[in-house]
């Protein structure tokens, strides 16, 4: 919420294709989040393409880490 700067990366390995979103907004807690239907919904998507998601949010802002198997 109330991020001002987001930063998109892409990174491809052998393995992997790693998307890097960060934001300098305000954060959550991707526990407390959890029971959102958003999360949920990212969550199915990342695995219908083999892929996985890392979630890190502080008060200063979020980042999400997705990787996908190749």
């Amino acid at each position: 919420a109330r991020a001002q700067e987001v930063l998109v990366q892409f990174f491809d390995t052998e393995n992997i294709f790693r998307i890097v979103v960060e934001d300098d907004g305000h954060g959550f807690d991707p526990q407390q989040a959890s029971g959102g239907i958003g999360l949920k919904n990212i969550h199915k998507r990342i695995a219908l393409i083999n892929g996985q998601l890392t979630l890190d949010s502080t008060p200063q802002g979020t980042t999400a880490i997705i990787d996908i198997s190749l």
